[in-house]
């Protein structure tokens, strides 16, 4: 961005952002800045596309860690066009991918989220590797629509692309996306291999944003191999690196930590966990975010014998997956409620001692809040 434009640099607000927040408010401070700022330029007509283009774009990312898909959408769409009236390819690409993110974590149906990256991939001359980041997503989408095969010749694509042209960063920050896709294929020790592989990667170079979340990917495929301990111990160190507004790390620990409360006995603590992370989900538009938090939630409500709350969970959980066409989410769902038909098991007693999932405290963004940290994968 340039002096004539919003006056204030968004790469200084990025790393500003990215570097520790000073304040709770600040990325929905930020965004009110630019927001204001453009409104004012737009009606000035005083400056050029490219400015406006690339203050757009930046507002579209501060949509997308805010959780706003369908902002994150119409405001990278603008960035978009003011880009091609400035002919500025670099922006154009930028803004491309963020229309992106936008449409597959927000309500647009998979299926338009597919022709979408589809195109965007086409343009791989142009757009280099903003264009091959689409092939992560329809890695992601494959998966969860139960093609897992496809899946992951999607991503060995995307590897070979980023591994020839030097992208490390890239690589280890696509292994949360590659990881999380093997725990939608039930594929665990996968998982862990994958996450872990970037976990510790990450850590060496001192990242914190994308390895916050990937360690919860990394708890959940711990939690479903039964290595509960080693779980809460990878949560405790991705909350204690990552932001207190980052939504995304500190909802999906709150929902592992609640699938291994469920798992030792402690359904009390399970239910409350649970209902945190699809509190925090159902204030942003991550569709699938929280179609498996409520997945979660009626699975850890039914271990407690709670059938009526689990099915109304297991409903919401369908109602979301189904239109999006996340068909394992939506699949796993019906067969919870499939088997609700019957009497459920009475719930299996408490452990002693209980681990300390209960006890642990759970680091609680102010609600409404976003996160600074860059754009992550998909969070399953």
């Amino acid at each position: 961005m340039h002096g004539d434009g919003l006056g204030v640099e968004p790469e200084h607000l990025l790393r500003h952002g990215a570097a520790h927040q000073e304040g709770e408010h600040l990325l929905e401070e930020l965004a009110d800045t630019v927001r204001q700022r453009l409104a004012a330029l737009e009606a000035d007509g005083s400056v050029s596309a490219r400015t406006l283009g690339e203050g757009y774009a930046v507002l579209a990312d501060f949509m997308h860690w805010l959780g706003r898909c369908q902002a994150t959408i119409d405001y990278g769409g603008r960035g978009l066009e003011l880009a091609r009236t400035a002919g500025d390819i670099k922006l154009e690409a930028h803004a491309t991918g963020t229309v992106g993110a936008g449409m597959f974590f927000g309500a647009t149906p998979f299926d338009e989220c597919e022709r979408h990256a589809h195109a965007v991939i086409a343009e791989v001359d142009r757009f280099g590797n903003h264009a091959m980041r689409a092939q992560s997503g329809l890695a992601n989408i494959a998966a969860l629509q139960g093609r897992f095969a496809e899946s992951r010749e999607y991503f060995e694509t995307y590897l070979a692309w980023m591994a020839d042209r030097g992208r490390h960063f890239e690589i280890l920050s696509t292994a949360m996306s590659r990881g999380a896709s093997e725990l939608a294929a039930g594929e665990y020790e996968r998982a862990e291999e994958v996450l872990r592989e970037g976990w510790d990667e990450l850590g060496r170079l001192g990242e914190g944003g994308f390895r916050s979340t990937t360690g919860t990917y990394l708890a959940e495929a711990l939690f479903e191999q039964g290595r509960l301990d080693e779980a809460l111990a990878i949560l405790d160190e991705a909350q204690s690196m990552t932001a207190a507004d980052d939504w995304v790390t500190h909802a999906y620990s709150a929902y592992v930590r609640g699938l291994v409360a469920s798992a030792a006995g402690d359904h009390e603590s399970a239910a409350v966990l649970l209902a945190e992370a699809v509190d925090l989900a159902a204030q942003r538009e991550y569709v699938v975010t929280r179609a498996i938090f409520l997945l979660g939630q009626g699975r850890v409500l039914r271990a407690a014998g709670r059938a009526a709350e689990a099915r109304e969970a297991l409903e919401a959980a369908v109602q979301l997956a189904r239109p999006k066409g996340a068909t394992v989410v939506e699949n796993r769902a019906l067969e919870l409620l499939r088997r609700s038909e019957a009497p459920p098991a009475s719930a299996p007693p408490r452990t002693s001692p209980a681990p300390r999932t209960a006890r642990s405290p759970v680091r609680r963004p102010a609600r409404g809040r976003g996160s600074v940290s860059w754009p992550r994968g998909c969070p399953f």
